[in-house]
């Protein structure tokens, strides 16, 4: 599965939900595609106050949302 992590550098949240990504890595075969949103203009307008993001296959999860369970729940989905 190709999951687009959107992030930025120090972000402690970003860091968190890395390692909650991690956890799922290998059951879920997922392909992590990490965006910079501060190299993009227009990802940091769509994302500067919602990073962390987790999208995958359409579904967006945001800092908010991302917990263990939440993750499990969207992998599951789309497994």
């Amino acid at each position: 599965m190709e999951l687009h992590f959107y992030t930025r550098k120090r972000c402690p949240l970003c860091d968190e939900a890395r390692v909650l990504i991690d956890l799922f890595r290998h059951e879920y075969f997922l392909n992590v595609i990490e965006h910079d949103i501060e190299l993009d203009d227009e990802l940091l307008e769509m994302y500067q106050l919602k990073i962390p993001v987790i999208v995958l296959n359409g579904d967006e999860l945001d800092g908010n949302q991302i917990n263990y369970d939440s993750l499990e729940q969207l992998f599951k989905k789309h497994a």
